[in-house]
């Protein structure tokens, strides 16, 4: 493993698996089809933020997103945004993610607060229809 490969591990933690609660699915799904069709004009730019009580250590390469009491899908991410714990000289702590859903083969999990440190090799879960 050459040092750059090494650098890069020691930067990226493991995902997180978050819970998207029932009062917010509906929004959420009306946000994530609104951005989807605005991509399919051709629009760019767009990008999707999870607000976070705190923030991972490391960050992440995906976030998972738990619903219906599956994870089904996940974004990967950005950047991450704020400090440890709720806010940071006024701002919110934020985990920025990039547009594209990928949906996998739904793993059952019941739904909690916060977050959670998801070890899931997502080539074992790729969703294949």
């Amino acid at each position: 493993m050459s040092n750059e490969e090494k650098n890069a591990n020691n930067f990226w933690g493991p995902d997180i698996v978050v819970t998207i609660p029932k009062d917010r699915l509906a929004a959420v799904e009306e946000e994530e089809n609104r951005i989807q069709r605005a991509m399919k004009r051709g629009e760019d730019g767009w990008r999707y933020f999870w607000q976070m009580g705190r923030l991972p250590k490391k960050k992440p390469r995906r976030v998972y997103f738990l619903w219906n009491n599956a994870v089904r899908a996940y974004h990967e991410v950005l950047f991450m945004e704020g400090g440890d714990i709720g806010f940071i000289n006024g701002n919110i702590t934020r985990i920025w993610l990039k547009p594209e859903i990928h949906e996998i083969t739904p793993i059952p999990m019941e739904p909690f607060r916060g977050f959670r440190y998801f070890h899931q090799n997502y080539d074992q879960t790729r969703r294949t229809d």
